[in-house]
């Protein structure tokens, strides 16, 4: 078997290295100027017209009017039902203060 050449092995595996390093390179400014010069679409397409933006504002408006008005709604709903609520506890608190005024009348009668 003959002696390896390591100089010229390592020569060649230097120029492989390099022809891969130059075939990265030019990969790598193919795909830069498919990027820079490639198609695009037109700048209105890429960007909503004012007519679009106004719909959109009107839209928007509408839809928290609405929901402020059924913000609105509800917490009115919850007013009533909170003084309702008052009303019936008041209700049961006399009551009981009526039993008791009773009771006790009974029970200082009858000492």
């Amino acid at each position: 078997m003959p002696p390896i050449p390591w100089t010229q092995l390592s020569y060649v595996a230097g120029g492989l290295f390099g022809l891969l390093g130059v075939a990265s390179l030019l990969l790598s400014v193919v795909d830069k100027a498919k990027k820079v010069f490639g198609r695009r679409p037109p700048l209105e397409a890429e960007f909503a017209s004012r007519q679009d933006l106004k719909d959109q504002d009107q839209l928007l408006k509408n839809e928290m009017r609405r929901l402020s008005t059924k913000l609105e709604q509800q917490l009115g709903d919850a007013e009533v039902s909170h003084s309702r609520s008052i009303g019936a506890l008041h209700e049961k608190i006399n009551k009981v203060a009526e039993d008791t005024a009773y009771l006790r009348g009974i029970i200082s009668l009858n000492r």
